[in-house]
């Protein structure tokens, strides 16, 4: 079963994005002040985890409704056009490809909804695999899936994505906090379990773990390793820790 790799998004009309067409590699970094889009381009991913759920219309109300969606409202922008593009292989890409219109009831629907089948190496533009040019409003994919792999497969990769949004760096952060060791089921949205979760990741997969570390390492060279260890003082709970290359200095989340 193939394997998608995300390699570009394209969005137009979106909050604070007129227009963007960005292509994506492995490890993307986002740099910029406060206010020039970081969070808005996270909250893409977020509508999209909604979207894909059956969970468009609950996103929209609960975001305060399409003008906040929009880019500079309705007034402005009459339609919010996504695409996202999946590398299968050296020459074979998939693709999802969605425009939302405003309604009188200040809402989002499917004014068209797509997947499409790409073979770089025989056709120069993609193949349309399911269409829907009618007016909708909740994703099809969910229904196209069951008779089209292409439909399948976007879904599954995008059902597959998981947002972790890191943002509070105040004291009072959970991540900061001392926590549970045995909270290591999954990891949390907002990082209160990282020091449980990879503690497990060390002791029971330790090729994962690794990889973790030679990423960080990539962004931050002079990264050492965690210190992850059961508080001395009670055996259940855990705390964030961590060394920099040659130094015995023992560094948290409050350093």
């Amino acid at each position: 079963m193939p394997s998608l790799t995300l390699e570009r998004i394209v969005v137009q009309g979106y909050k604070s994005f007129r227009e963007l067409d960005l292509p994506l590699e492995r490890i993307n970094v986002l740099i910029g002040a406060n206010g020039s889009g970081k969070s808005n381009f996270i909250s893409l991913f977020q509508m999209m985890n909604r979207l894909v759920n059956q969970g468009l219309q609950t996103y929209v109300a609960q975001s305060g409704g399409a003008d906040q969606l929009l880019h500079y409202g309705r007034k402005t922008t009459e339609r919010l056009h996504i695409e996202f593009w999946f590398q299968r292989d050296t020459t074979l890409a998939n693709g999802y490809t969605a425009t939302l219109i405003p309604t009188a009831e200040v809402t989002l629907v499917f004014e068209e909804e797509a997947c499409h089948f790409h073979d770089r190496a025989r056709y120069e533009r993609p193949y349309h695999g399911p269409v829907s040019l009618s007016v909708h409003p909740e994703s099809l994919l969910p229904k196209w899936k069951q008779e089209h792999k292409v439909a399948y497969y976007v879904l599954r990769a995008m059902r597959s994505w998981q947002l972790y949004h890191f943002h509070d760096t105040s004291d009072s952060a959970r991540v900061k906090q001392t926590g549970d060791l045995h909270d290591n089921l999954f990891l949390r949205p907002d990082a209160s379990n990282l020091a449980a979760y990879l503690y497990l990741l060390r002791e029971t997969e330790a090729d994962y773990y690794r990889n973790i570390v030679e990423t960080i390492r990539m962004v931050a060279p002079f990264f050492g390793d965690f210190v992850l260890r059961p508080s001395p003082f009670n055996p259940d709970r855990i705390r964030l820790e961590w060394q920099e290359r040659g130094s015995d200095m023992l560094f948290g989340p409050h350093t």
